[in-house]
């Protein structure tokens, strides 16, 4: 139903769809403003006379004794991953993996996720919440999602990150990971990071790739299979506003990242009551294809020829993956892949 140009949702959707949106919409407002309500909560509570010293020994407790839990390796609840919500929240799109091998878990894996997309939604189902079954198609394998350090500064919201699995994305904590938890600990990377969210349009496929070289050198110093995995439909969940490379709007937002570490994409998606703008995605399926491992030897110490000779072994391993199954998977006519 169109009312002023806004087309709307009819009443009588299924109960079932309904709380599918409520999950969906929960898992945004987390990812997307999770540190402003943090932040919001503990100012809160610190003019709370009745709350004011529980804070302060919270942020006593988080800043001073708990500070390197992100980097070692989380505190992974998997009661809170495994909660029926993030269910509804994989059936919304809806998003499922796609297994193209069978994973040995003796190994230590580094699993290279693209693309980013405006909110890498696809990396947040597989990884963070366990709503598409990875686990149980992999079992035996412990994949910790990595994020920025800056996001482990904020309360609550970190707290909830950790619970969820969700570890710093730094070196330090790639290589506790990897060496020290044992067999099967692995970690999830979103390689092109927040710059790549630039280039999520619908029916694109532009990877910031060719100077991304840090996650292979982790690979290397740590012994870890490279493991290259292609999310159709990552790309198609939003509409982001026209920024070609050069355009005022991109010098704008490569300025503000820059400056803050945040990049301040526009974009729209539909709303919770209609279907023609708000923050929620659209419902467009996403499907994860994990790719055959890379194997990798250990080398204490990588020369620059040995990470050039592996980043390109890597990069003809993912377009090979992308090009297998693009036809089968791709709902939208995704161009080849094309590395910035």
């Amino acid at each position: 139903m169109k009312v002023f140009g806004i087309d709307f949702a009819p009443l009588n959707i299924p109960f079932q769809r309904r709380i599918q949106t409520f999950a969906t919409l929960v898992a945004v407002v987390l990812f997307l403003f999770g540190h402003s309500v943090g932040l919001a909560m503990t100012i809160c509570g610190l003019l709370f006379p009745p709350l004011t010293v529980p804070i302060l020994f919270y942020l006593v407790w988080i800043y001073f004794f708990d500070s390197q839990c992100p980097r070692r390796g989380g505190r992974r609840i998997e009661f809170f991953r495994n909660w029926s919500f993030w269910r509804y929240f994989s059936d919304y799109f809806p998003c499922k993996v796609i297994k193209t091998c069978q994973l040995d878990p003796s190994r230590n894996y580094l699993f290279a996720y693209h693309p980013h997309g405006l909110i890498s939604l696809g990396f947040q189902v597989t990884f963070v919440a366990n709503g598409n079954d990875f686990q149980e198609q992999f079992p035996g394998i412990i994949v910790h999602p990595l994020t920025l350090s800056l996001v482990f500064r904020f309360p609550f919201i970190r707290d909830f990150l950790l619970s969820v699995g969700v570890c710093d994305v730094s070196r330090d904590s790639c290589q506790y990971i990897l060496e020290k938890m044992g067999p099967g600990h692995s970690i999830g990377i979103v390689i092109g990071g927040a710059a790549e969210a630039l280039d999520a349009h619908p029916g694109y496929s532009r990877l910031k790739l060719k100077n991304r070289r840090g996650f292979i050198r982790i690979a290397l110093k740590s012994g870890a299979d490279l493991v290259p995995m292609y999310c159709f439909g990552e790309n198609d969940l939003y509409d982001q506003a026209s920024n070609p490379p050069g355009s005022w709007l991109r010098n704008f937002q490569i300025r503000f990242m820059r400056a803050t570490t945040f990049i301040p994409p526009l974009f729209h998606g539909r709303g919770v009551f209609n279907y023609s703008f708000g923050l929620l995605p659209y419902r467009k399926p996403l499907n994860v294809v994990v790719g055959k491992p890379i194997r990798v030897e250990k080398v204490e110490n990588p020369t620059e020829e040995q990470v050039a000779e592996l980043h390109q072994i890597y990069i003809s391993s993912l377009k090979e993956l992308f090009t297998q199954y693009r036809k089968e998977y791709s709902t939208n006519e995704v161009e080849e892949i094309s590395l910035i």
